[in-house]
């Protein structure tokens, strides 16, 4: 898991103002591939911070050459929805 998140880091800095950040964001990346249920905060494009409870991603290479992530937000009722979020909105 330490090798695929330095090496996810290492392709998505560029997004990021430092190191500490990518890095941040590789591991938290590797851990929603690896099946993990996480709660992360990004702001939308009108700045407004959103918090989600993400059950899946779509597979990482898909769009990370363009700065976002597509995920499965559990939403209320138990339903589930894709949505997406820019990688430099991501707020740690």
């Amino acid at each position: 898991m330490n090798s695929k998140a330095i090496k996810l880091a290492s392709k998505i800095k560029q997004w990021f103002s430092s190191w500490s950040e990518a890095l941040k964001a590789g591991w938290l990346l590797v851990k929603l591939q690896s099946g993990y249920c996480l709660n992360i905060q990004f702001a939308n494009k009108d700045a407004e911070v959103r918090k989600a409870k993400v059950v899946a991603i779509s597979s990482i290479t898909t769009g990370i050459e363009k700065g976002f992530i597509r995920f499965v937000e559990m939403v209320s009722d138990n339903r589930t929805q894709w949505r997406s979020f820019r990688l430099e909105r991501l707020i740690f």
